[in-house]
């Protein structure tokens, strides 16, 4: 991998004002049942955490950012369980961090180690 790795952050909610809308209420109103870990951990109730803006912009990958639906729409229906991280390479994306890995961080801090080291070791294996 001579270039810089390309991640893709995929949430396991659809995209659109009235979801996001609706994301956000339910992150307000009972946290604990939201079901996209990736959002919960990354975003407030309206806008990205400083803490994940500061850590992707230190993470030396290009970062792309999607919904369901529009993971389904660009990459076909046959997904892991979201949200997930894939790695992509030649425009194909592999299952970097999957929902299970993802659900278990217990705040941003584990993510973003997470992240990190995946990465790293993606670096690593693709330089050999």
């Amino acid at each position: 991998m001579s270039q810089r790795p390309s991640l893709l952050f995929v949430y396991g909610n659809d995209s659109g004002i009235v979801n996001s809308l609706l994301h956000s209420i339910h992150k307000i109103v009972s946290p604990s049942t939201y079901p996209c870990s990736l959002c919960s951990l990354t975003y407030g109730p309206l806008t990205q955490r400083a803490a994940w803006t500061r850590a992707l912009a230190k993470l030396d990958a290009e970062c792309t950012f999607l919904h369901r639906d529009e993971m389904l729409a660009r990459h076909g229906r046959d997904q892991p369980p979201l949200p997930a991280v894939f790695l992509v390479v030649d425009k194909v994306p592999s299952v970097l961090i999957d929902k299970a890995e993802i659900d278990a961080c217990r705040d941003l801090d584990a993510l973003i180690a997470l992240v990190r080291e995946r990465v790293g070791v993606a670096v690593e294996r693709a330089s050999r």
